[in-house]
This record gives structure tokens, sequence and C-alpha cells, in this order.
């Protein structure tokens, strides 16, 4: 019978940001032998790790999380499934962030995690990356990780495969299953509206004031450009 008891779990685990030890406690752990020996269950709070390749996965997210606490990063993902962290570099103004369907504005670099190797930059470009933000013109990671981004912020976004090219990748420069590093600097951008034939009187008039209040907070910061266009 497996036993209940506040305990403190150890794992050493290996993998390709070396050896670590990791760990974690909890009210609840569980930990029990099958009476065959095929099988080893542990049981971690409602979660059951029942065979070899199920704890390597786990060994797995161990890593992730313990790179990321490391590093700086946050799990910004919507899923909350480790696929998609930002580290931000630069902070940006104000607390306003993209919504979805919004023309955003900005810079990037793109690397392989695994070597740190740049397979794309817009800056080697003249001008900067405009795109619809949230709507499927780009990767799952920017879809996400840009609208979670404020004006004037650089950041990177580590985009696991899943929230990138996935399996397949983008040859010749980006491999099957990798994780890449996007440097990006979020300039501005502009929301997606309804026009004025499709607005109601109320909403014509709150998309008139949004508008004015963004240009005089964007002309007292001394950020013209964006005023002007407000």
């Amino acid at each position: 019978m497996a036993n209940s008891f506040p305990r403190v779990f150890l794992a050493a685990l290996h993998c390709d940001i070396g050896p670590r030890l990791f760990a974690y406690s909890a009210l609840q752990r569980h930990e029990k032998m099958c009476r065959n020996d095929s099988c080893k269950q542990l049981q971690i709070g409602n979660a059951w790790i029942i065979d070899q390749a199920e704890k390597h996965t786990f060994a797995q997210q161990f890593c992730a999380m313990a790179e990321m606490a490391e590093e700086g990063f946050v799990d910004v993902s919507k899923e909350q499934d480790g696929g998609l962290l930002k580290k931000i570099l630069v902070e940006g103004k104000g607390e306003d962030t993209p919504s979805p369907g919004s023309s955003v504005d900005v810079h990037y670099v793109g690397t392989l995690h695994s070597d740190g190797s740049k397979f794309d930059s817009s800056r080697d470009r003249p001008g900067t990356f405009k795109f619809e933000v949230g709507v499927g013109q780009v990767i799952k990671g920017w879809d996400q990780g840009i609208l979670t981004m404020k004006r004037g912020e650089k950041c990177i976004l580590r985009c696991r495969s899943d929230y990138a090219y996935g399996q397949n990748g983008s040859p010749p420069k980006i491999p099957g299953d990798a994780t890449l590093n996007f440097e990006v600097e979020l300039f501005d951008w502009k929301e997606k509206v309804k026009t004025p034939a499709e607005m109601t009187p109320e909403e014509r008039r709150d998309h008139a004031t949004k508008m004015k209040e963004a240009g005089t907070e964007a002309f007292k910061q001394g950020d013209f450009a964006t005023a002007v266009n407000r």
C-alpha cells in the first residue's frame, strides 16, 4: 500500500544543460511499486508517471523549468505548458498590449536554441516587419508571445518546436523539432477596428476617445510619430 506523507523529492536529472539536482516539496507525495517488476508508478499530486518514457518526459519538464528559472524566463503560453518562454530585455511603455488582429511593427532576430546560429533577421533588411498578430499569419509562439508585449518592449521569445515549425522544421536552416529563440522588439501597433459604417454611434464615440487619449499620452512622452498616427 502506498504511504502518504509530507516529503521533499530529490531527482538527479541529466539534460542538455548539464547534470542538476532538483528539489521540490508538497504536502502529498506518493510512491508505490507495482507487484510485477515491469512497472514503477510515481504519483505527484494527481498525475501518475507510469513508465520509463513518461518518467523521461517528466525529467525533461524539470530540466526546462530549471533552465527557465535560471535564465530569467517566464512561461507566457496560454496553455502554461512551457512551450513558450519569455525574457524581457528592455521594459516597454505603459500597460497596453496588442489585441488579436492588430497590425504590429517589429524587428526580430531568430536563432537556433541548440547552437545559437542565426537563421533570419529583419534587421538585415530595410524597414521593419509588419503583420497582423494573433490571427495565424505567423508561428504560434509569435501569435501568443507578441500579444504579451508592451510598446517599446524588447524581449526574447523561446519557442518550442510545437510553437514554431514543428517536426518538419523549415529547411534548410531550421531542422525538425527545433526550439527557436527570437529577440523581438515591438515598436508600435494599430488596433484592428470596424469601419465607421460598421460601428454603432457609441462605438464610434468610444473609439475616437481611445485614439485621442493614446495620442495625448504619446505626445506627453515625446513619442511624436505615434501621436501623429492616433
